[in-house]
């Protein structure tokens, strides 16, 4: 199937799975009025001591979310019952943590209106729950949920490496049609890499989406990716590799040598100089490998153009491009290139070319 309509049937279904996933989890005990008054104050605080002496939390916390939303209490009776809602929504975290959906209730703490810290802590326990259940998926939607209500949350350190390992594993995934696991981890990864840049493995989630878009020929995004890696994580093992990358993916996304010829040098520069630097790293030979593929190039480019001026009769340009393009089929111990080089010369007649720069950086030597 044709990718951009695969991706809408497979939207229009999640969709439609969705609408149909609207099951209340957390539902108010049946003995707990919607609302009361001020007046009902003391015995919502009784009847919420009672639940929690008989192992009732959650009627214990459904009294009290009725409670803590009056106002003008006096001040020692707003202060227990905040204790108590605190308290019992404790218990009831730990009580549903156990039960076959405490993934779902858990992540329905969040739309109680419950203090920030209990909400939040309730939630992601819920996420680390969808994350246990393999439910990668929920765990990242429901984290976002998270972030959307309290951006600056005390649980972002649990809520990035619960991100990045959604990520990292679902675009791991191998599906059947939907094949939404590739599409899904990419998105998480990418919110990782925005919204949680500093996060502990961060790194990780740049290098990968680096390989899914050079997987998908996406060059620019890819370059960007790796670059980011390199300076917001200059000490990360993983630098090295991102440097000797982006130089590749500039050579993979060039087309044209004739027309991008100044792209082809600086990704020979980057090249030579992550040579200079980096000897001995195991992805040399993919380096030097890269390096003369870059020389041919170049020398490539200057054997057309030297053949242009030839046609249109200009000697001095021919030379000059062709002397060029000796220098660097040498370089890349190209043979094909430098017979061709040396007889365009022996061709055209003796006469003083220009000095002309071979774009090499310093001390060049072959790869």
């Amino acid at each position: 199937m044709h990718r951009p309509l695969q991706t809408f049937f497979r939207l229009a279904l999640l969709v439609f799975l969705a609408s149909g996933c609207a099951t209340r989890y957390i539902q108010r005990s049946p003995d707990v009025p919607s609302s009361i008054g001020l007046e009902r104050v003391p015995e919502a605080i009784e009847k919420a001591e009672a639940a929690l002496l008989e192992n009732k939390p959650q009627v214990a916390l459904d009294w009290m979310r009725i409670a803590s939303v009056l106002k003008g209490m006096p001040g020692d009776q707003r202060s227990k019952v905040q204790r108590l809602l605190e308290i019992s929504a404790d218990r009831f975290i730990k009580t549903v943590s156990d039960s076959n959906e405490s993934a779902e209730i858990l992540a329905e703490v969040l739309d109680l209106d419950l203090p920030r810290q209990i909400a939040v802590t309730g939630a992601i326990a819920g996420a680390q729950k969808y994350m246990d259940r393999k439910a990668y998926q929920e765990a990242v939607l429901l984290i976002q949920r998270i972030d959307r209500r309290f951006p600056s949350h005390h649980l972002r350190p649990e809520a990035g490496r619960m991100l990045l390992e959604a990520g990292l594993t679902m675009t791991s995934m191998k599906g059947g049609w939907l094949d939404a696991h590739r599409d899904h981890g990419i998105a998480a990864l990418e919110y990782v890499s925005i919204n949680y840049p500093t996060t502990i493995g961060g790194e990780l989630a740049l290098q990968e989406l680096g390989r899914l878009y050079e997987e998908d020929q996406r060059w620019e995004l890819a370059i960007s990716r790796h670059e980011e890696l390199t300076q917001n994580f200059p000490n990360s093992s993983l630098v090295e590799d991102s440097l000797a990358r982006i130089p590749h993916l500039r050579l993979a996304s060039i087309e044209s040598p004739e027309y991008d010829r100044k792209a082809i040098i600086n990704a020979r520069v980057d090249l030579q100089r992550w040579l200079d630097d980096y000897a001995g790293h195991p992805a040399t030979e993919q380096v030097k490998f890269d390096l003369r593929d870059a020389l041919i190039r170049l020398s490539e480019s200057d054997l057309v153009i030297s053949d242009f001026h030839k046609t249109i009769k200009n000697n001095f340009g021919a030379r000059f491009h062709a002397e060029r393009a000796l220098v660097e089929a040498k370089l890349a111990q190209d043979e094909k290139r430098i017979a061709r080089a040396e007889q365009i010369l022996k061709r055209l007649p003796a006469e003083q070319a220009a000095p002309f720069s071979s774009e090499a950086p310093a001390g060049e030597k072959a790869p």
